[in-house]
């Protein structure tokens, strides 16, 4: 039995050298990160990093207004300025007339708004024959005359143009 006693001596001393020698092993682990913590964090397996955010889909842009380089100007006119111009002036600043008669000599062209109408009258220059504005007049819309200065006959006159 004496052999059988020596075998299970030697087999705990092998356990007990494994142990002693896994506990040195920790014990030095533990040594060499405090010595040395960037060491034992290199060794470590790395961490992925994390991943950047993708980026926002770019946004369309956003369409802006074209800028008119002869921007729209809006201005009432005095209808006493429009004294001695010729038919073709006229229509260059207020367009062209809803309504053109002859009355005897005379030629008139009417433009309209909902409630009133400015008539303008040509008549031929003595001088040089060609049609000129000799006058005007404002009308309700029952016919009955209107100053210039009212508003819808001041609506009429305001004009509209590109440079």
């Amino acid at each position: 039995m004496g052999i059988w006693r020596d075998r299970k001596r030697r087999a705990g001393l092998r356990i007990l050298a494994a142990a002693l020698l896994g506990a040195m092993l920790a014990s030095c682990a533990a040594l060499k990160e405090a010595a040395h913590p960037q060491a034992a964090r290199s060794e470590a397996p790395p961490t992925p990093a994390p991943r950047p955010k993708p980026a926002p889909a770019p946004k369309p842009p956003v369409a802006k207004a074209k800028e008119n380089p002869h921007p729209v100007r809006i201005a009432t006119i005095d209808p006493d300025s429009l004294i001695g111009l010729p038919p073709e002036e006229v229509g260059r600043i207020l367009g062209a007339p809803q309504k053109s008669d002859r009355q005897d000599i005379a030629l008139v062209w009417t433009y309209n708004a909902e409630n009133c109408a400015l008539r303008i009258f040509f008549y031929p220059s003595i001088k040089t024959s060609a049609f000129q504005v000799l006058k005007y007049s404002g009308i309700n819309s029952r016919g009955a005359p209107l100053d210039a200065g009212q508003p819808c006959i001041r609506r009429i006159l305001t004009v509209r143009g590109n440079g």
